[in-house]
């Protein structure tokens, strides 16, 4: 089965960005432990000061969490669909995933380092994709799941 070149398209996206989601994920929880110390430390300066409206300093605080809780939430999400996807593909389709799409590495970097032709390459790389898809959702699972 050949992948529609947009969902193939969409699953390298993903693969591509695995790196960046999971530095975001962790600037994300640092950002939230900030404003929850920026929060207390406000909180103990204006407890006898009476605000509302956007001007209100807690609460532009926690729009800015439940934003952060939103988008860590999403970035969970998709680390936890790559992680479960590159935990059940086989080793091979695992260790060339990782290094084009990850690391960056160039195919015939790859197919040195792995020991295999162009054609195993893009074998291999084609039913690594079919994999996630499926993992994802981006293609029908073959098995009906």
């Amino acid at each position: 089965m050949a992948l529609d070149p947009i969902v193939k398209a969409r699953i390298e996206h993903d693969l591509r960005r695995y790196r960046q989601w999971r530095a975001r994920l962790t600037e994300i929880e640092y950002q939230l432990i900030d404003s929850f110390y920026e929060g207390s430390n406000r909180n103990q300066d204006t407890a006898n000061v009476q605000k509302s409206g956007t001007s209100d300093p807690t609460f532009q605080i926690v729009c800015q969490r439940i934003k952060l809780e939103a988008e860590r939430a999403n970035l969970k999400r998709r680390i936890e669909r790559m992680d479960n996807a590159l935990s059940a593909m086989n080793r091979e389709q695992k260790e060339l995933v990782l290094k084009l799409y990850v690391d960056g590495l160039d195919r015939r970097k790859i197919e040195l380092e792995m020991n295999i032709e162009k054609s195993t390459f893009y074998r291999i790389k084609e039913k690594a994709l079919i994999f996630y898809g499926e993992v994802a959702g981006h293609v029908p699972s073959q098995y009906g799941i």
